[in-house]
């Protein structure tokens, strides 16, 4: 919750299988899981506090203001992101882990018996509800990438299981597929992973970098605002003027640039980077949060 409030969608499966479950329906009766949903409260209390001071703006931002946004078919993205997060090989192992019928019967009797009727219910329960909501929000609105990746959480476990030959009989043939899949899956991966990071970081021979992709996920912040300072000053000396530095997206290189533009320790050098670090929104563009964080400075 302190990082995405997206990972609260758990909970309702987490609801359903008490309910459905009968050995899970005494804990509605026991006081751990409500202490545990007090401690989960307190330690998200300071989000809330926030919040309350600052017109509720992150919980509007991820809630009412996500459904007021213009309609957007993006079920394809949705899909085409299931593949990005798990490639399309462990696409294919979470649809085989998740129905029954994948696999021989010897397979579906070894499942079985490693998890039992309420470990497979809980698979399904974690896997299946939060995927029908982001399922159903991506035909009218916009998906994220990364909006899907906590609720391969329960599954990825019972994908791994699959990897290794079933005991006692003969895997499936769609089984079979996916365990000789693996090794070049892995091994792909890497290497696309590798060629990734080094054009970002070093760059490749004839291939320009993007003008539009938002890669600030793997920028090195620090280093970035290390020159930044340099450039700062530099321009300072030269002019004999503060020179301002403005984020021109949305919200990543102001906000880091902000937290990175100072040392630990150094009180008034921190205050100064604040100062004169704004975001687009001085320019009538939206600059999301960053303008609840410093609305002084805008």
């Amino acid at each position: 919750m302190l990082s995405k409030y997206t990972i609260a969608l758990l909970g309702l499966p987490l609801l359903f299988f008490m309910l459905v479950d009968p050995r899970s329906r005494r804990w509605f009766f026991k006081p751990e899981p409500y202490l545990a949903l007090l401690l989960a409260l307190f330690l998200f209390l300071p989000v809330i506090v926030w919040n309350a001071k600052h017109g509720w703006a992150s919980f509007i931002f991820q809630g009412p203001r996500r459904f007021q946004d213009s309609l957007d078919f993006t079920l394809p993205a949705l899909l085409g992101s299931v593949l990005v997060l798990l490639a399309p090989t462990g696409a294919a192992a979470a649809f085989a882990a998740g129905w029954s019928t994948a696999g021989s019967k010897a397979e579906r009797e070894g499942v079985g018996r490693a998890l039992g009727r309420r470990g497979r219910l809980f698979i399904a329960l974690f896997t299946v509800l939060p995927f029908l909501f982001f399922l159903a929000f991506s035909l009218g609105r916009n998906a994220k990438l990364n909006w899907t990746g906590p609720l391969w959480l329960a599954i990825i476990p019972l994908m791994a299981w699959q990897m290794a030959p079933a005991e006692g009989g003969r895997p499936g043939r769609l089984v079979r597929s996916l365990q000789r899949a693996w090794p070049f899956t892995v091994a792909a991966t890497m290497l696309f992973f590798g060629a990734f990071l080094h054009f970002w970081v070093l760059g490749l021979p004839g291939l320009p970098y993007p003008k539009v992709a938002d890669f600030s996920v793997i920028t090195g912040w620090r280093d970035l605002a290390q020159k930044i300072e340099l450039v700062e000053k530099e321009t300072e000396i030269s002019t004999e003027v503060k020179p301002w530095v403005v984020g021109m997206d949305k919200n990543n290189i102001a906000s880091e640039l902000a937290f990175y533009r100072h040392n630990p320790g150094q009180e008034e050098a921190r205050k100064e980077a604040l100062s004169h670090t704004l975001g687009r929104s001085i320019f009538g563009m939206d600059s999301l949060m960053f303008g609840y964080c410093f609305p002084s400075l805008e």
